[in-house]
């Protein structure tokens, strides 16, 4: 928890301003600008140069030097939320403060909701479903409204949701809302939601007895949701032992990237148009090869980063434990592969659960379980203007103690340099920590 504080930088004189940091103790400290602001670690034996290249405030423009630099703030001590097993974890930005989760409480099976704040304290769980759950996704229209879904845990399969109005740490939730009907305890699941507008979603999904992947846009007056048609996303075959891990994002509120696992372990995409409140398979499908088909059920991250590049981030296998960045071209009606990044992530041969988010056009925040470090691990990715992906110094336990399972973690990113991260922890329990983002 320690921290060396650079002066403030309107105190300096014009010209080279150079401090040089040598850590010769056994544990890690921060640097941070005058006011705060995290730069970077500074490690056991390391040596990092730091140079002022703006003057004309008190937090300067600082400039770290040196090898394997670690910006990424972990220190900080988790927020526990509540004493009961809890999983299926899904979390969304509200504002630039505040955050908002749906999980599932194993003590009871319902679904609750808890708010997440930057800088003072959360607020209090609170049960929403009164029916055992599985497959829950949240996304927000507002910053004082979301939307969560999930299926039904026993009985059928229907997929159901609810909108929640957020009020300070209140959470107030209208009446559930049967989207899909799908009678039947056996077969493919799964759920996202990805926002279109403040008052559109996208909702796709899985259901018993699908055989392909299903979509359809929620429309949301006050605390009505009405649902569309259904309309089939992509008829690629999709692997069934892998259907619960499938994502959407938005590109725009009339485009969508849909991604998901093919039968031969592919990562497989398929770009939406959205027309009216009407979605339709555009163009054709990206099916990336490559992933070795050896995986066990593993999440993976899909980040829209502009209006013509999107993220892709995966385990590339289970015998050299890496993990791959896929940059894709979603510019025009079909997505085209540009380019692949390796990550070396000292994976164990359990596989990897990847959860990444935005932080600005050219930025990502990934995070992922199934290291041997035991925790989640994480590292920032960066896409230059000549389609490299630039990947930062990996960070490890970010938080410790995490099991390697889907949806044990998650992350919204609240702004370009914080990200709220929620994790089941060492003790089961629901915890939320801001990770600072040099």
């Amino acid at each position: 928890g320690k921290k060396v504080t650079l002066p403030a930088a309107n105190s300096l004189q014009k010209g080279a301003n150079l401090y040089v940091i040598k850590n010769a103790g056994a544990y890690r400290f921060g640097v941070r600008k005058n006011g705060g602001i995290f730069i970077c670690y500074v490690n056991p034996g390391q040596v990092v140069a730091f140079s002022c290249a703006d003057i004309s405030t008190a937090a300067g423009v600082w400039v770290a030097g040196g090898n394997n630099i670690e910006t990424i703030h972990s220190g900080n001590t988790p927020e526990v939320l509540n004493s009961v097993d809890s999983r299926l974890i899904s979390a969304a930005m509200l504002s630039a403060t505040k955050a908002i989760c749906a999980y599932k409480s194993l003590s009871t099976g319902f679904m609750e909701a808890v708010v997440l704040n930057f800088g003072s304290a959360s607020g209090t769980p609170l049960a929403i479903s009164a029916e055992a759950v599985k497959n829950i996704s949240i996304a927000a229209l507002s910053a004082t409204k979301a939307v969560v879904v999930y299926q039904a845990n026993a009985g059928s399969t229907n997929i159901k949701g609810y909108v929640l109005d957020v009020s300070g740490n209140t959470i107030t939730p209208g009446a559930v809302k049967t989207i899909v009907t799908a009678a039947g305890t056996t077969g493919a699941n799964g759920t996202f939601l990805a926002a279109l507008s403040s008052t559109k979603l996208l909702l796709v999904y899985m259901y018993s007895g699908a055989a392909t992947i299903k979509e359809r846009v929620l429309d949301v007056s006050g605390t009505t949701i009405t649902e569309n048609s259904e309309v089939t996303a992509d008829a690629s075959s999709f692997s069934t032992a892998l259907t619960s891990y499938l994502m959407a994002g938005t590109i725009n509120a009339t485009k969508a990237l849909v991604a998901f696992i093919g039968s031969s372990s592919q990562m497989t995409l398929r770009l939406q148009s959205i027309t009216g409140s009407t979605p339709a398979p555009s163009g054709a499908v990206l099916s990336i090869s490559g992933v070795s088909a050896v995986q066990l059920a593993v999440t993976f991250g899909l980040v829209i980063m502009n209006s013509n590049r999107a993220l892709v981030i995966r385990g590339y296998d289970r015998t050299y434990g890496d993990i791959t960045a896929f940059l894709v071209d979603i510019s025009g009606t079909t997505p085209v592969l540009i380019t692949a990044k390796n990550i070396p992530a000292d994976l164990n041969a359990a596989g990897v659960n990847i959860y990444a988010t935005r932080l600005d056009a050219n930025r990502a925040y990934v995070t992922w379980t199934g290291g041997y470090a035991r925790g989640s691990d994480s590292c920032t990715l960066t896409i230059t203007g000549d389609d490299r992906i630039l990947v930062g110094e990996v960070s490890e336990l970010i938080d410790p103690g995490i099991t390697d399972s889907a949806w044990y973690i998650s992350c919204a990113a609240l702004d370009s340099s914080h990200v709220m991260q929620v994790s089941r922890n060492a003790s089961t329990f629901l915890s939320a920590k801001t990770i600072e983002i040099s």
